[in-house]
């Protein structure tokens, strides 16, 4: 169903609107407001696929100032909470003045996926409405066909996501999308596996999409270019698409994704197989470009915490924790290798497959950091990460989890050694010196006590064990 707002206060030009839409035979559910502060109350509460606006409207319900200044102010406010929405305005001669600064704001644009640009601002002359039920059908039948795509996955999926879903499968000529929820997406922004087919059954392509608000996803296909793209072809998928309009306020990106990858770093470490022991060493690996040529720097303990949580997070987890060794230690320095990170590396933004080769995925973090940090998150968030096989372990006992440093002792008893290992090992080449790796081991560790779900006792008594491995180097 194609949801379109009308902003008109004239009951005649209403009635207009919906005898075009009637005689357009489109299936549309229509909403009408009359005043700007009906207008600005439904776009800032609900999704819309178009924005069919009159200038020329009041300030609220029973006004008599009506005027095109009040139309333009719905016009801006719809660009700022809803930067995705076509908008079809509705010209007469008291609006002239707004015609430059409507037009500076069109985009041309293949909205939804249907192979054609079109202007995400249009105009129709409200003095001559006759041609009005084809050009709403131009606008309005492509969204429509935007429902011959099927989507086969969870049913929690909002309306933005759903569309995003659909338009992207639809560029690819694709009819019907399976999609599964991936393990990222913690801070709001999901991630999920795409799975496309099309008309006959043929697999268009496998894919991996984060989608969220405009900006957050913008923020990652960004982070793509800069970063990701300096990495072997092999080491992350290729950026596909990146989906900016038809979703209110929220976007999408879309990435290639190998057939066989199928598992996730979680996984491997369960599997107990030679790909446990692969996946560290495909990831070092392939992320080597991020680090070569990078002279050691010297960093704050507090610098390299940084990276992981801010200042504000730090001092209200230091109060409420009372870790009064903490500011003492952050003034602590370290040799570092300051180089670009993934800087969210858990065991679910590594897909894998049978062998243990990997690739990364979720890159709304991807940045500069101590190279340390993505081995010691992989290794950490096995406990600590919400889906982490051993979150809810008796593993490691309050003795081992002190002792996190001494390997041997640490991973007696534990489900996954051989994962465990080949993991900390990487950690170890990773980091400049035995500093660098527990001021990282300290930045994740207290990083997740930001977090209610995080088993508190457990992080403090490793925290306690990175200090003490702090503190042997001194």
């Amino acid at each position: 169903m194609t949801r379109v707002l009308l902003v008109e206060d004239e009951e005649p030009f209403v009635e207009e609107v919906r005898a075009a839409l009637r005689t357009a035979e489109l299936d549309v559910e229509l909403t009408v407001a009359k005043d700007k502060e009906a207008a600005q109350a439904h776009l800032s509460g609900e999704f819309f696929d178009l924005l069919i606006l009159d200038l020329r409207i009041p300030t609220a319900a029973g006004a008599l100032d009506a005027d095109p200044a009040h139309g333009f102010a719905i016009f801006t406010s719809a660009r700022q909470m809803a930067p995705g929405l076509p908008i079809l305005v509705l010209t007469s001669s008291s609006g002239e003045e707004y015609i430059g600064q409507l037009l500076d704001a069109a985009r041309k644009v293949d909205v939804w996926g249907a192979g054609q640009e079109q202007n995400t601002v249009s105009f129709v002359k409200k003095l001559n409405l006759s041609g009005l039920p084809d050009h709403l059908r131009g606008i309005i039948q492509p969204i429509c066909d935007l429902e011959l795509v099927e989507i086969d996955g969870p049913d929690a999926i909002s309306i933005q996501f759903g569309r995003l879903i659909r338009i992207f499968a639809r560029s690819c000529r694709a009819v019907r999308a399976v999609i599964k929820p991936l393990g990222g997406g913690l801070s709001g922004a999901p991630v999920y596996r795409i799975v496309l087919t099309d008309d006959v059954g043929a697999r268009v392509h496998n894919a991996v999409a984060k989608l969220g608000p405009l900006p957050a996803v913008r923020d990652e296909a960004g982070r793509y270019d800069t970063h990701v793209s300096r990495l072997k072809a092999a080491a992350t998928p290729r950026k596909l698409a990146l989906l900016e309009y038809g979703a209110k306020d929220s976007a999408a990106v879309f990435y290639q994704l190998a057939n066989d990858f199928d598992g996730t770093a979680f996984d491997a470490a369960v599997w107990r197989t030679d790909a446990s022991l692969a996946v560290a060493t495909s990831l070092e690996a392939m992320t080597i470009e991020w680090s070569e040529g990078v002279p050691e720097t010297s960093r704050s303990v507090a610098d390299i915490r940084r990276r992981m949580l801010d200042d504000d997070d730090f001092n209200e987890i230091v109060a409420k924790h009372a870790l009064d060794w903490a500011p003492s230690l952050e003034r602590g320095r370290a040799q570092s290798l300051w180089c670009c990170v993934h800087g969210d590396l858990h065991g679910e933004n590594a897909l894998v497959n049978a062998n243990g080769s990997a690739v990364l995925i979720d890159y709304g973090d991807v940045g500069d950091g101590s190279r340390a940090l993505d081995p010691v998150a992989l290794e950490f968030s096995l406990l600590f990460h919400p889906k982490g096989p051993l979150l809810e372990s008796e593993w490691p006992t309050e003795e081992q989890a002190v002792n996190w440093p001494e390997i041997e002792t640490y991973l007696v008893g534990c489900p996954y050694p051989e994962f465990v290992r080949s993991v900390r090992e990487w950690a170890i080449r990773a980091a400049v010196g035995r500093r660098e790796h527990a001021a990282a081991a300290y930045s994740y560790l207290i990083r997740q006590l930001k977090y209610d779900t995080t088993d508190g006792v457990r992080a403090k008594q490793m925290l306690d064990g990175a200090r003490a491995l702090f503190a042997a180097t001194l």
